[in-house]
């Protein structure tokens, strides 16, 4: 969207709530919009992005030179929670295009209203209420770390998220009536997108050992770590696992002999968000923690294990929206096989 095309859009927000404002010339000001609070004028300047990610608004932010009493506004399509609280914490205001949501703050000017949302999607919207949802947005991010170009067939979705075609079907149109595929997927915005609607309420168990004859997959830091993420990995820090069903589960809380998560414990177990989790895992070595009967002075060995896919180890992280986006960040080398898409 072009700055003046913004900038028309905030002021028949503003026009919504009764509040005078006129776009001025880019050329003669530095301001986009003035904004008349009666008669007093407050000088607005405009950002613009489509679904800008939390890194996207660090890097806004720390680009921005004050000028004044100048205020600034990030006008989007669709506004992440992790993008809004750093714009919150900059002073910076928004408006989000597709839910109508305004954010002015400024010297005399103290706006959060809701307002016409002036980008109306074209079919069912609230792409991530689903599992199915999730495991399509998921499967579509697979492709893109892999290296596709092109969004995979229906059908090929249907078959690896094991969903049926109709069901698909309805997860990829709201993916696109909420602007995060086209004919690609919108990168990395889908990535930000479905982070915190991924693990949604699993419950998570804490294990004295590691499970025995198992086939659980190893995920979080240590599975991050693997794949080349800078994570710190403590001595006593537990092996994060992954199993594909609630027979998995159970047999893992035998085996490996559960705990109270606040005692001192070799693993954790979760039941997978998907099965796209569990069914390609990838023999990588990883630090597992050794625990005593006792579980006294921790240790730990290198062995070769399954770990989950980088986009699972990354959407790990992710579900930690302070330390885990900042670790992603910064971790950009991936295996030359896999594409970021974070």
């Amino acid at each position: 969207m072009k700055p003046a095309e913004a900038a028309a859009e905030l002021e028949s927000a503003l026009a919504d709530l009764h509040i005078h404002a006129e776009s001025t010339n880019p050329d003669a000001h530095r301001a986009d919009l003035i904004v008349d609070l009666d008669g007093h004028n407050v000088a607005v300047e405009i950002k613009t992005a489509a679904v800008p990610t939390a890194h996207q608004a660090r890097s806004l932010v720390a680009q921005d030179r004050p000028h004044g009493e100048m205020v600034k506004v990030l006008v989007v399509d669709r506004l992440l929670s992790a993008t809004q609280e750093i714009l919150e914490e900059a002073g910076w205001g928004w408006l989000e295009r597709r839910h109508g949501r305004l954010r002015l703050f400024g010297p005399g000017l103290r706006i959060d209203a809701t307002v016409t949302p002036s980008l109306i999607p074209t079919g069912p919207s609230a792409p991530f209420t689903t599992p199915v949802s999730r495991e399509v947005a998921a499967a579509l991010l697979l492709a893109a770390t892999d290296g596709e170009e092109r969004v995979p067939s229906l059908r090929r979705l249907a078959a690896s998220t094991e969903r049926s075609l109709g069901a698909v079907s309805n997860a990829v149109k709201g993916l696109r009536a909420d602007g995060l595929l086209a004919d690609k997927p919108l990168l990395p915005e889908l990535f930000w997108a479905l982070a915190p609607h991924w693990a949604r309420a699993q419950d998570t168990f804490a294990l004295a050992e590691l499970p025995t004859d198992s086939n659980a997959v190893v995920r979080g830091d240590l599975a991050a770590a693997a794949w080349g993420a800078p994570v710190v990995i403590a001595p006593a820090h537990p092996a994060d696992l992954y199993v594909s069903s609630k027979f998995e589960l159970n047999h893992a809380l035998v085996t490996g002999r559960r705990v109270d998560p606040g005692l001192s414990h070799a693993a954790t177990v979760t039941l997978a968000p998907s099965s796209l989790v569990t069914k390609r895992p990838f023999e990588r070595t990883v630090s597992l923690p050794l625990r005593g009967v006792a579980g006294v002075r921790p240790a730990r060995r290198a062995d070769v294990v399954p770990i989950v896919h980088p986009v699972f180890a990354a959407l790990d992280l992710a579900a930690d929206p302070a330390r885990g986006q900042e670790i992603l960040d910064d971790w950009t080398e991936l295996p030359q096989e896999f594409r970021r898409v974070w």
